[in-house]
């Protein structure tokens, strides 16, 4: 057989596609990693890079997610969306007046601690009986009346009160807090709040969330000390804060108070939405090619809350899922150039084996973004000759049968991950396989030259190749399927500097 020394692949379309690596076979059964060199772009991000996509640090609690789980959407601190400066609560230790008669509570002095009361079904680390949650009055003082600023998620939520009065008696109430979203008579309007799991505004100027007054008429005249709030049932609510009556039909006038259990807002100083762009850990992207921005591909360990998103760690060797006598290595660095490019601006790309060898088939590892991407790959042999063939690589998201799928991939502009992270739905993004058999098997493969050809989407169509798996003999027939080829196996190459 003639060694192949080269393969040259193109496009003429405006998708884009990846080659992430080549796999040769010497007798058509066993395929094995092709060490190449060429790769032109560095597309993976990875696993040493800090992820800073999310705000979860910020609060620790949500009215969505409850205590455990800090994602969903909670408040935000006027300031945060600078797009929208005036939404959300206004800024800590500030006043909130309103109402007949006169209401004013004070919110919590410090948005960067606790600054709820959280009234679920939870227990917190202060040591409170899950759903039983205590105010402490700094100055004990005698009332008419008590009222709460609050709010719930998933409501309304059925709140007893215990109030419990310098002579040691107590006094039993009961309330509902509304639900933060629709409900009648707010006394507050937020006009917006934020998923910090998800860096996401939403809601703004809509009219919603919402906060309300709830009064209590007091029937002991010993001052107050401590108020209990339990939750009975529904979702979770906080208390902001609690205003007194000291004359019957007078003012409502705040309260200070110790005991906030929970970190329900994401304040506005030192906090910005977004962290600075992920620019420097790869020099093209699948959604945006060599403008650099959007989605990728991670390396496993890019987010260590899900460990088994992104891919394998560079130089690993992996097995086809749909054909697991095909394998690929991975390439050798993703700090460095890590895969093969093309597109509709950058049509042709070179791929050089680091051993030149003879191959009777070769498979690509590959992927596309925008939609299917037609490739021309033109084998350069040692002796001289050469050899072209076509494939087509598929999109990233959704198509089958694919060979390997990373399970979340990163938004550089926002260093989020997203496309269902840790796989609970339909596993994303993809790679696939594309195998076709040679025709010099004499002669050592010395070059392959890549060639963008066309794509369903001209303009934004992209490829990438990360691998290549080679065959050295061919039994039986190789069969077309889908655009792609499909044979018995495979091997990888190694990147260029």
């Amino acid at each position: 057989m003639n060694p192949v020394t080269k393969i040259e692949f193109s496009s003429t379309s405006g998708n884009r596609a990846v080659i992430f690596g080549l796999s040769g076979s010497p007798d058509g059964m066993n395929y094995t990693p092709l060490a190449v060199t060429g790769f032109n772009r560095d597309m993976v991000i990875e696993a040493g890079i800090t992820p800073t996509g999310f705000l979860f640090t910020k609060s620790t609690v949500t009215m969505d997610g409850g205590s455990t789980n800090n994602a969903g959407n909670t408040f935000y601190e006027q300031g945060f969306n600078t797009g929208a400066p005036t939404t959300g609560l206004p800024p800590a230790g500030s006043n909130i007046s309103g109402g007949s008669p006169l209401h004013t509570f004070t919110l919590a002095p410090d948005y960067t601690t606790n600054n709820v009361l959280y009234v679920g079904n939870y227990e917190f680390v202060n040591g409170d009986v899950p759903g039983e949650n205590t105010l402490t009055l700094v100055t004990p003082a005698s009332y008419t009346g008590l009222s709460f600023l609050n709010t719930a998620g998933n409501g309304p939520v059925a709140i007893n009160v215990t109030v419990t009065h310098q002579d040691n008696s107590v006094t039993y109430y009961s309330f509902s807090s509304l639900d933060w979203f629709n409900a009648a008579t707010p006394f507050f309007t937020l006009n917006g709040r934020f998923d910090p799991s998800t860096l996401a505004l939403n809601n703004v100027n809509s009219g919603n969330p919402r906060l309300f007054a709830n009064d209590i008429a007091l029937t002991s005249s010993s001052p107050v000390t401590s108020i209990q709030f339990t939750w009975v049932s529904g979702g979770r609510a906080a208390i902001l804060a609690v205003a007194g009556q000291t004359t019957s039909g007078g003012d409502f006038s705040p309260i200070a108070v110790t005991g906030y259990n929970a970190d329900a807002i994401v304040e506005a100083a030192g906090t910005p939405r977004f962290p600075n762009p992920l620019t420097t850990a790869t020099t093209v992207t699948m959604d945006g090619g060599t403008n650099n921005t959007g989605n990728t591909w991670m390396e496993k360990g890019y987010y260590a809350a899900m460990p088994n998103s992104g891919l394998p760690a560079p130089g690993t060797i992996i097995s086809s899922i749909t054909q697991p006598d095909h394998h690929y290595q991975m390439p050798a660095s993703y700090t460095a150039n890590n895969c093969v490019f093309v597109d509709s601006v950058f049509k042709e790309a070179n791929l050089t084996p680091a051993t030149p060898a003879t191959y009777s088939a070769l498979s690509f590892l590959s992927a596309t973004a925008n939609n299917n991407v037609t490739n021309e790959v033109v084998m350069q042999y040692a002796d001289g000759t050469q050899e072209t063939n076509t494939f087509v690589s598929r999109d990233w998201f959704d198509n089958t049968p694919y060979a390997y799928t990373a399970l979340g991939r990163v938004q550089l502009n926002t260093r989020t991950i997203n496309a269902d992270p840790g796989h609970t739905t339909t596993p994303n993004p993809r790679l696939y396989e594309a195998q076709f058999a040679l025709g010099n098997t004499a002669s050592p493969l010395t070059n392959m030259v890549l060639r963008f050809l066309g794509a369903i989407n001209p303009t934004t169509g992209r490829m990438v190749v990360l691998a290549v798996s080679g065959a050295d003999y061919i039994s039986g027939q190789v069969i077309a399927v889908d655009g792609g080829f499909s044979t018995t196996s495979v091997w990888p190459f190694e990147p260029a500097g």
